[in-house]
């Protein structure tokens, strides 16, 4: 066994024991702490009104006025805000990754991870490979969907384990109360009762002699409980009971299997189910991986219902909890590594274990092709998981300050607010700054339950964070709020407390003769408005819980079917439902959209709208009745005055009319797929330096055209020269690049690919052997000598000439529109040796002018100096 002991050491330093504490957070994660409301304008959260006052010191408008400010920015946030780098969003938790500096997330509600990869990855002493994958800082609470490289995968649920033999099997009803007459059988021998008719009485049993005999003179036999299902034993499901040795059996059948108990029962009192099972293959264990793709047969094919099904993989769960913050390492992964240290822990972390298990030759390659992050072919893991237990008040014996009285959650956006609020690596807020009987008001809100599209019943409000730690405190629970259309609100005693959209009849009014001493308000025509409606990103179960659109809220009061429409796209990736979604466009559409705006200067009075969404509106015969309040409402430096900006608020903001929702995306459609399949063009083959913990490795990298077709996928293999034990590439096709594992410095390797459909079902042949020698070079070539680009009739041709560097491999051409480098596309990488005249032919341009930049490189992909810009004119 192979320990990795700096990976093992650096683990078990950075999460100390000394840092678990009862509920199930991880060291890993130094989380910002804070308060604050948290906002709409010039954030992510753009589309949710009352939030933050970031965005209203943008300048006046209708003169230099704070009303000017105010109505400027309602609904024109979006245009206004800066582009910024965003930490990473949750649909980019899915991925795996095995950078050193990995993200960590909180997570909770319903979640689809990814996680982090090298914390551990070994083979045992069987030549099984074992590695972890970290996905976050939360206790799983519910059972995990498992995917692999993608593809969902249904596992073992329980272990199953080899119970005595019997002598006889039975598959037909048999009357206890009589005798069984046989001449085979001896006192003591025992059978098995598959298909009584009281399924009570199935199990085992043994026989006793009477001394009697039948009319033949055979013996009879009395059956009484076997002891390993003794009448009111307990026995757990996944008991196997071999078959008889000759496979054969009388009064009722022949058994060529073993026969495995499916239910946990009570003996006499439960009815007890067995089922035929495979009578050769190792017994399953929890967490055995039994989906056809990720199994093989005898033939070292993936399994296809021919032959034994061999396992390949096997997954399991390790779950922090209140009680054990290190979460339970199963013994199968224990023994496989008995010189593992003692303190080899993930503190708060929730992770899966993952064993790839020793397969013989012929079937490595078709077992181990898959993309994962070590890169010895080994799946990617995600899991869909309901994470975290939260302060919910409305539950009898959860008491809020206790986090271990907390329960699993549905993904109630106010009670995961709250927990957020609490969370130490959160908001880190105490629980007496939170006012319960609110949260518990707009938890019952969220739960409301609307009718979608198809009549079928969904709640109002759900929501699955994950947050990353590079994400601040308070921009991760604007991802909560913006599922729920919420904003902030505090009490008279400062406790803070969530507000969901839902229309309600306003409580507070305001008058122009009484309460408005200034205002000023705007109306917007069809031309001066820049967007039809809105579409919200969400992420859709029904794709593999990807980011998809929402059907468009269509603005009624500016979309026009008779031309294109320009929708306001809102990213609301905490939202899991499209109904959910298309409520959230209309609710940000009205306020980002409003035909009529007001920025009121109001009495004192003012600051009574701070806890409300809504006042009832008396101004004039445009501003009359409900308004909702979409920004901070603001008060004077004197304390004497207030100012708040409002647009007309409709009853069914955030409820759907008939027609409104809308089709969700479709399914992406099978593709009837061409038995010809073109070959990967303009391969290049390079060596890339790598610098590990060991010191500079070397791995192979693989640049390649973009394919004819969306559908097609390149696999690239490996073997030393002169031998066939093949390894594979991980290919990347978004990148259009492939990379194998760490290789051998100075040593030449048989390299092939081929063509396959994304789904695998069809494929070129291995295209011949192209061989390349690997070299570790971190240093970049010398500078090109010359080059040059002139322009043609539909092309421009390109020449130039290396340095006589022995470090000179191939030259990279980039081609752009304007003279920055930054905005050129690489087009072409041409193997060029040292002191060469090179030259290619870019076609099947449109007329205008181009501009070239080409760039030597070495045998490890290093890169020299950019000579450009060259201009060409094409014609």
């Amino acid at each position: 066994m192979r320990v990795m002991r700096f990976i093992l050491l650096t683990t078990t330093a950075i999460i100390t024991p000394t840092l678990a504490a009862a509920d199930p957070v991880s060291a890993f994660i130094a989380g910002f702490t804070g308060s604050g409301i948290a906002g709409v304008a010039g954030a992510a959260a753009g589309a949710i009104g009352g939030l933050t006052a970031v965005g209203y010191a943008v300048g006046a408008f209708l003169g230099q006025t704070i009303l000017g400010s105010l109505l400027l920015n309602v609904g024109v946030a979006y245009l206004l805000r800066p582009d910024q780098p965003e930490p990473p969003r949750i649909e980019q938790a899915q991925i795996n990754t095995r950078i050193a500096q990995a993200e960590r997330y909180q997570l909770g509600g319903t979640v689809k991870i990814g996680g982090a990869a090298g914390a551990f990855a070994e083979y045992d002493s069987g030549g099984h490979f074992w590695y972890v994958v970290i996905h976050g800082d939360a206790e799983l609470v519910g059972e995990p969907q498992y995917y692999l490289d993608g593809i969902p995968v249904e596992l073992r649920q329980y272990d199953q384990r080899i119970g005595a033999a019997v002598d006889q099997v039975f598959t037909t009803n048999l009357v206890l109360s009589g005798m069984l007459a046989s001449t085979a059988r001896e006192d003591g021998d025992r059978v098995l009762l598959t298909a009584q008719t009281d399924a009570r009485e199935n199990g085992t049993y043994e026989l006793e002699a009477t001394g009697l005999t039948d009319g033949s003179g055979a013996p009879l036999f009395s059956l009484s409980r076997a002891s390993d299902m003794a009448s009111g034993a307990s026995v757990e499901r996944g008991l196997l009971i071999p078959p008889p040795s000759a496979f054969g059996g009388f009064g009722g059948g022949l058994s060529a299997g073993r026969w495995e108990l499916t239910t946990d029962v009570v003996v006499g009192a439960d009815d007890v189910e067995f089922v035929l099972t495979d009578p050769w293959s190792d017994p399953l264990r929890a967490g055995s991986v039994i989906t056809d793709e990720f199994c093989w047969n005898d033939d070292a094919e993936i399994w296809d219902n021919n032959g034994e099904k061999r396992l390949a993989y096997h997954v399991f769960t390790v779950s922090p909890t209140a009680d054990q913050p290190y979460g339970d390492l199963p013994e199968w992964f224990t023994e496989s590594f008995p010189a593992l240290p003692e303190d080899f822990f993930l503190a708060g972390v929730c992770y899966s274990i993952v064993r790839c298990a020793s397969i013989r030759q012929p079937a490595l390659s078709r077992m181990r092709r898959f993309r994962g992050p070590i890169g010895v072919g080994e799946p990617a893991v995600q899991l869909v998981a309901n994470f975290s237990r939260v302060p919910d008040p409305r539950v009898e014996g959860v008491d809020v300050s206790d986090p271990s009285t907390w329960l699993p959650g549905d993904g109630n956006p106010a009670i995961l607010w709250a927990w957020w609020r609490l969370n130490r690596w959160g908001r880190a807020q105490d629980h007496t700054l939170i006012n319960w009987d609110m949260v518990a008001a707009a938890a019952h809100d969220c739960d409301d339950i609307l009718t979608d599209r198809n009549g079928d019943p969904v709640p109002r409000y759900r929501a699955g964070v994950a947050i990353p730690d590079t994400q601040t405190r308070h921009e991760g629970e604007q991802e909560i709020l913006k599922a729920m259309d919420a904003f902030v609100a505090y009490d008279d005693q400062g406790r803070a407390y969530p507000v969901p959209g839902k229309y309600r009849e306003p409580t507070l009014s305001f008058t122009a003769a009484r309460d408005i001493f200034t205002a000023a308000t705007q109306g917007v025509d069809d031309g001066e408005q820049p967007m039809d409606g809105v579409v919200v990103n969400y992420l859709s179960p029904d794709h593999s819980y990807t980011k998809q659109p929402s059907a468009p809220w269509e603005n009624p009061d500016f979309y026009d079917p008779a031309r294109e429409p320009n929708f306001l796209i809102v990213d609301v990736l905490a939202c899991q439902n499209h109904n959910q979604a298309v409520r959230l466009a209309k609710a940000i559409g009205g306020r980002e959209q409003a035909r009529f705006r007001a920025a009121l200067g109001t009495t004192v009075k003012g600051i009574l709208a701070k806890r409300e969404r809504a006042i009832d509106l008396t101004y004039d015969a445009v501003f009359d009745g409900p308004h909702e309040i979409v920004g901070p409402v603001e008060e004077g430096a004197d304390g004497a005055a207030c100012t708040m900006a409002v647009v007309p608020l409709a009853p069914d903001r955030w409820t759907l009319n008939a027609g409104e929702e809308g089709a969700p995306p479709a399914p992406t459609p099978e593709l009837e797929i061409d038995d010809g399949l073109p070959d990967a063009t303009g391969v290049v083959l390079t060596s890339q330096a790598i610098q590990t913990d060991s010191g500079q490795a070397v791995r192979m990298r693989a640049v390649f055209d973009a394919p004819a077709r969306d559908d097609l996928f390149f696999r690239f293999r490996y073997a030393p020269t002169g031998t066939f034990a093949h390894e594979y590439f991980t290919v990347d096709m978004d990148e259009l690049q492939a990379y194998s594992a760490l290789v051998a410095d100075g040593t030449t390797y048989d390299v092939q690919w081929k063509t396959v459909t994304s789904s695998g079902s069809k494929g070129t042949e291995w295209s011949d052997i192209e061989t390349i020698t690997v070299t570790a070079n971190a240093t970049p070539p010398a500078a090109l000598v010359s080059a040059s680009a002139t322009g043609g009739t539909g092309e421009s041709v390109l020449a130039w000439t290396t340095a006589n560097d022995p470090n000179q491999r191939a030259v990279e051409i980039r081609r752009g529109t304007t003279t920055t480098l930054g905005d050129a596309t690489l087009i072409s990488t041409v193997i060029t040796p040292a002191n060469t005249a090179g030259g290619a032919t870019d076609d099947g341009l449109t007329a205008g002018t181009y501009y070239y930049w080409m760039t030597p490189i070495n045998g490890s992909g290093i890169r020299g100096a950019d000579s450009g810009p060259y201009t060409a004119t094409v014609t």
